[in-house]
């Protein structure tokens, strides 16, 4: 059986593949690291060869790993190839203490061990862009303990009950004082799954893992191989003027842009396509730019009050002008149709995620009695001007007539 891990050009196996091939080749029982042409002096703990970016790394295992779920797999070759994919609330470092991994630091024990609080890591994101909060990582313990086939079950026998307290605190309640608990934690109960593909799959999660790690599942062919790739993200957020406006999946903000001025960057963005090109409509924003955010004297920043890209977005209303829009997440953007993560700041984008559009669909006002600044600060054009091609953003002077004597 192979694990084949590939990485990208722009990646190195610095962090995440070296440790895991020592780790798979050590815990299978295949070749040692020693060998009697690198052996100097004792057993060596680290490979000392320059690294390079890219490429893949194959590694050999004895025997063919069994379900890739970290609820219902046994075999240390099945948990070998989850370590590469699923990080854990907590992992051991080379002394063998208990260290924090996506919580966010050790936990808090109270009423006599009874009471655990575990903070989670911010920022962090599973495989399929689902983000990673104290309710997602609520689910994975739950299921570990209360799933009928779980091998988990033992090991999460003492936990009474497991709340997400808050959006970045989980608090799980035991039976009796219990020490293996955070020792569980740092193996298999502690690897967190990604609600979604967990409320997709079900039971057949192991045929599409997502985790939080830095690999990603990519194919199984069963008795041959396993691929897993770097996980690099596939969201983009777009700035503008040092402030991010919008945050979502690749193929979901190419496919359908919420925030004016990601329609407008996007509009710009040509097609290998000559009929579709030419047909495009280019959005062109016009307008005074509005001053970024600068430090004030003696610490702090400056408070905006508006939205930054009032002056140039061709949609504004008065409230654009007098209240910085929030980020809000949009809900139904996944493509199960769950929460898919998307974020934008922008007051004319609906909370059920409907885009402001141009040309013949109504754009409902976010606030009764907003009134449309004017003039509106963008027009469109199908290619860029030039002295051969005028357009309606570049008016032409008629030539002054020569009266005739």
């Amino acid at each position: 059986m192979r694990l084949r891990v590939r990485g990208s050009s722009g990646a190195a196996f610095r962090s995440a593949a070296l440790p895991t091939a020592v780790l798979a080749l050590g815990g299978t029982g295949c070749a040692s690291l020693t060998t009697s042409a690198t052996e100097v002096g004792g057993v060596r703990m680290t490979d000392e060869r320059p690294m390079r970016d890219g490429g893949s790394l194959t590694v050999a295992f004895k025997s063919d790993p069994d379900k890739l779920d970290p609820s219902l797999g046994s075999t240390l070759v099945g948990r070998s190839v989850l370590a590469a994919m699923c990080q854990k609330l907590y992992d051991t470092d080379a002394r063998n203490h208990i260290r924090p991994q996506l919580a966010g630091k050790m936990p808090e024990v109270s009423d006599g061990g009874r009471k655990v609080v575990i903070e989670v890591r911010k920022g962090a994101r599973f495989s399929d862009g689902t983000p990673l909060d104290a309710k997602a990582v609520e689910t994975s313990p739950r299921r570990h303990r209360d799933l009928p086939e779980s091998a988990r079950a033992g090991e999460l026998e003492p936990v009474q009950s497991i709340e997400a307290v808050g959006g970045d605190k989980v608090e799980p309640r035991l039976k009796e004082p219990y020490e293996p608990l955070l020792g569980a934690l740092a193996d298999r109960s502690g690897m967190v799954m990604s609600p979604r593909a967990l409320k997709r799959y079900g039971k057949d999660f192991a045929a599409q893992p997502s985790c939080v790690g830095p690999f990603r599942f990519k194919q199984r062919v069963a008795g041959d191989r396993i691929v897993l790739e770097k996980d690099l993200g596939d969201r983009i957020a777009v700035m503008y003027l040092g402030e991010i406006v919008e945050v979502a999946p690749a193929a979901e903000l190419f496919a359908v842009p919420k925030h004016p001025y990601t329609q407008a960057l996007l509009s710009a963005v040509p097609v290998p396509d000559p009929p579709a090109q030419r047909a495009r409509q280019r959005i062109v924003l016009e307008g005074d730019l509005t001053g970024p955010v600068f430090p004030k004297a003696g610490g702090g920043t400056q408070t905006v009050d508006h939205c930054r890209f009032h002056t140039r977005c061709p949609l504004a209303y008065d409230r654009c002008r007098t209240q910085a829009p929030e980020h809000r997440t949009l809900p139904g953007t996944g493509p199960d149709g769950s929460d898919g993560g998307r974020t934008v700041a922008c007051h004319l984008v609906e909370d059920d995620g409907t885009a402001p559009r141009r040309g013949g669909a109504a754009v409902r006002r976010p606030a009764r009695g907003d009134r449309p600044l004017a003039p509106l600060a963008a027009t469109t054009r199908q290619r860029p001007p030039d002295s051969h091609h005028p357009t309606a953003t570049t008016p032409q002077t008629p030539a002054p007539q020569t009266p005739t004597p």
